[in-house]
């Protein structure tokens, strides 16, 4: 779907065709992370799968319906 991406076809963008869409920024904390297996390093930074899907699904349990609609209400 081209719109994931934040453009529609011609250009246009999610937020000019009234769409809010829902955002969840993960990335690399802002710390030092100790050395080790590749695993672990994951882990410690909240990036491995089970980490990630605490996060995800506490951050979508937090979204109500109204956010997840169209700003046209639709």
């Amino acid at each position: 779907m081209p719109w994931l991406a934040g453009r529609l076809s011609g250009g246009r963008t999610a937020q000019s065709e009234g769409l809010q869409l829902p955002l969840l920024q993960i990335g690399i904390p802002d710390r030092f992370i100790e050395h080790g297996s590749r695993d672990s390093c994951l882990a410690a930074a909240g990036l491995d799968a089970a980490s990630l899907n605490a996060t995800i699904e506490h951050w979508w349990a937090g979204q109500g319906r109204e956010r997840l609609r169209s700003a046209g209400g639709a």
